[in-house]
């Protein structure tokens, strides 16, 4: 689970679905903020200086673990397993996606289309902060897919999308 170029070693880089079960099997009951991004995503890489503010171990979050799912190069029959998007139930790009200790998905920040994105993804960790329950989030969507060339690839299958866990 490389860095690619620009991301902190200390966040780990997630490609596939499995690398995040084992992920999430390794710091059991730890919560993790995930951001989904591509290399090709300009939203994306503009988002990525406030998500490394975010993630930064001595800010009020450091009780998340912080990773990154890269899809740049993700193809839809990767694994036996599934897809890293499918698991996540990704379809457009950037997201984050919040999991509690279990692997379950409590919170969700779609899109960077509007003005300021990384204020939902903070908003999103200080509400988690006050409830250690789990919550259900209605999803936020604001779509981007023309400037990213995102497909709508996973269209609700992946786990994540039923409340499950990912493990």
């Amino acid at each position: 689970m490389g860095a690619p170029a620009g991301t902190e070693a200390a966040h780990p880089t997630l490609r596939t679905a499995d690398e995040l079960r084992r992920l999430l099997a390794e710091t059991q009951r730890r919560r993790w903020c995930v951001f989904a991004t591509a290399s090709w995503c300009v939203p994306c890489r503009r988002l990525h200086p406030a998500w490394e503010d975010v993630a930064s171990p001595d800010n009020e979050f450091r009780e998340f673990g912080f990773a990154v799912a890269d899809l740049s190069e993700e193809s839809e029959q990767h694994l036996d397993g599934g897809s890293l998007s499918e698991l996540l139930s990704i379809d457009t790009l950037p997201t984050f996606v919040l999991l509690d200790g279990s692997g379950r998905e409590v919170a969700r920040a779609v899109g960077a289309a509007h003005k300021r994105p990384a204020r939902r993804l903070v908003g999103m960790l200080r509400e988690a902060l006050r409830s250690e329950a789990p919550h259900d989030h209605a999803r936020e969507s604001a779509t981007n897919d023309a400037e990213c060339g995102a497909a709508d690839r996973t269209a609700g299958r992946g786990r994540a999308a039923a409340g499950g866990p990912l493990t």
